[in-house]
């Protein structure tokens, strides 16, 4: 027989499909029987097979092949032998085609995991477009089923996380600029006028809210146009600074912290910080005195002036925190008022009195106050007194004797006088 040669093209390489009406076919395909099945799965159906090889070798006048004898099912595969005799055929006309290019991109996009930039967080637009997606027609494995559920998950709680680290930073703001109380009172500005009414603290603008209670009309005063601020003190304040007058601190700390945070930058604050710093000395306790005080120095600078500055140093002082005891003392005596330079002055010569430098103490601190701050006499008789015991440890007692005689004749009403008296 003769083989054209078409024939062994046909059979020694794969043929890609024909189309039955398609536009690169000129001649239409012959109809042929067979099982839907073998169409679907891209198996080449016996007949249509024969067809085509017997419309190939008709014009030669060779030998044609016949479709094999079926009794049921013209379709059926022939046995092992007869398909030795024929043709090997591909039984398969084309290779399965690649997925489409959409199809691929959400396998990629299902498969990517989220990585942001790095340096940055990731951003909610770069959750949102790389969100694993998943055709409903393709596969789904247990494995990538959890997966995605975990990755959604965690989306899910980080944008919770996000709700409410704003609700929480929006209400942190809310309080801010919300005072714990608001007191009957008056400012005075540095101007010169006077402003009565209701008075709150606003601490975020650092602005004063001055009501008129008649007219509801409200004023903002800058807390750099504030010379002095008047408001009544809380009937709190007084019972809790005769307990610790009283020798029961612990009885008064609870009040006084009450009246530091209700009354802040308010006035009645400062008196309260005093009696509070006074109370935790009394316990023994300096730590919490110098961090109470450092609390209330970091809101309001001015604070730190009169009794309440005295009590800081003395705080300092019992801490054993010299560094910054030494430079409160040398700020205050060059930018203070009088009075605040005689205290710090004072507290100069405890400090060299502490170190053992009696003679620094009393040029240095307690003699320059008696001598160049007579004026000022609510720190005459501490200066007199303290003067008194460092001549007395030197052993100089004529001067001992001269700081008594002034002491007592100037100031017999003082705690100091009476405390030379007792001899202690």
């Amino acid at each position: 027989m003769r083989q054209l040669p078409h024939i062994n093209r046909l059979c020694s390489s794969p043929i890609r499909p024909i189309p039955r009406q398609g536009p690169c076919s000129k001649t239409p395909m012959p109809e042929a029987s067979g099982s839907w099945s073998s169409r679907k799965r891209g198996r080449m159906p016996w007949r249509i097979a024969t067809s085509i090889l017997n419309s190939s070798q008709g014009a030669s006048g060779s030998t044609k092949f016949a479709a094999p004898e079926a009794s049921a099912n013209c379709m059926s595969r022939p046995p092992a032998e007869e398909r030795l005799k024929r043709p090997l055929l591909p039984h398969r006309l084309h290779k399965t085609p690649r997925p489409q290019a959409p199809m691929r991109r959400l396998r990629r996009q299902r498969n990517r995991t989220v990585r942001p930039p790095p340096g940055r967080p990731p951003s909610l637009r770069l959750l949102r477009n790389r969100l694993p997606i998943m055709n409903r027609n393709e596969p789904r494995s247990f494995t990538g089923g959890m997966a995605m559920t975990r990755t959604i998950v965690s989306h899910t709680a980080l944008r919770r996380a996000l709700s409410a680290t704003i609700a929480a930073f929006f209400c942190f703001a809310i309080a801010l600029n919300a005072s714990a109380i608001e007191a009957p009172g008056a400012i005075t500005k540095k101007s010169g006028g006077k402003i009565p009414g209701i008075i709150k603290w606003q601490p975020a603008s650092k602005v004063y809210l001055v009501t008129d209670p008649k007219t509801g009309v409200q004023v903002r005063v800058p807390l750099s146009e504030v010379a002095k601020i008047e408001v009544k003190d809380p009937p709190e304040l007084e019972p809790a600074a005769k307990l610790v007058s009283g020798g029961q601190p612990a009885l008064a700390i609870p009040n006084l912290e009450k009246i530091l945070k209700d009354y802040e930058m308010l006035g009645p604050d400062i008196k309260a910080a005093r009696w509070l710093a006074e109370a935790y000395m009394k316990q023994n306790d300096p730590k919490k005195a110098v961090a109470m005080c450092d609390r209330i120095i970091s809101v309001n600078p001015a604070a730190v002036s009169g009794d309440l500055a005295f009590l800081y140093w003395e705080a300092l002082l019992a801490d054993n925190q010299m560094a910054r005891l030494r430079k409160a003392v040398s700020d205050a005596i060059a930018q203070g008022n009088r009075v605040v330079a005689a205290k710090a002055l004072i507290m100069r010569g405890n400090i060299e009195k502490k170190q053992g430098n009696l003679k620094e103490a009393l040029v240095d601190g307690y003699l320059r106050v008696v001598v160049l701050f007579q004026d000022v006499k609510e720190v005459q008789p501490q200066a007199l007194y303290e003067a008194a015991k460092c001549f007395e440890a030197l052993g100089q007692l004529s001067n001992v004797e001269k700081m008594r005689k002034k002491l007592l004749a100037e100031y017999p009403d003082s705690p100091y006088s009476s405390q030379l008296k007792s001899g202690a």
